[in-house]
């Protein structure tokens, strides 16, 4: 793709998600996230119908990221590395989507993705049944789950690897506990 058109939809993203911190996406006029993203309106009719338009390309693009991840790093935990590394390269996206009430919905199926991944994983490393690992599961992500929460609140001060690990060595601490 075009260099021009990859940095023009790349300001258009960041100046959709500028304006979806403070307002929701249905008041966003076309006219001042084109003002937001230093963009014509022409350019932006060229790639996109509406500000909605271009959010939907932009979870789209996000949720495909995460799920590459989540399909990665057999049973060594690096899948959750992997995931958070998106995270991390997406962090102005991810910050807002995380804080805006509005992405719940999205937020939750990159959880359901996790979540579909971990069982998988503890099911064939430990043999439950599908109710144990449901409660096991549900238990450790409201622990993951703020962890996750208070990195990206910090601005993603630790690095993805280091979370990654923290969140492997508690969880499977508490697993064990089932053994």
């Amino acid at each position: 793709m075009d260099k021009r058109i990859v940095n023009t939809k790349a300001s258009l993203k960041k100046g959709l998600f500028e304006l979806v911190r403070n307002k929701a996406i249905e008041r966003i006029t076309v006219k001042e996230l084109c003002e937001q993203a230093h963009v014509n309106r022409s350019t932006f009719y060229a790639y996109y119908k509406s500000p909605e338009d271009l959010l939907e390309e932009v979870l789209n693009e996000l949720y495909a990221r995460f799920e590459e991840a989540a399909k990665g790093g057999e049973e060594d935990g690096t899948y959750l590395k992997m995931m958070l590394t998106v995270a991390q390269e997406n962090k102005l996206f991810v910050s807002v989507m995380m804080s805006n009430k509005v992405f719940g919905e999205w937020v939750r199926n990159v959880f359901y993705m996790l979540e579909n991944r971990i069982m998988e994983e503890w099911n064939k490393k430990y043999g439950y049944d599908f109710e144990t690992s449901k409660a096991a599961y549900d238990f450790a992500v409201g622990g993951a789950a703020r962890m996750i929460e208070v990195w990206i609140g910090s601005g993603f001060k630790s690095s993805p690897e280091e979370i990654a690990m923290r969140i492997k060595l508690f969880t499977e601490k508490g697993i064990s506990a089932l053994e």
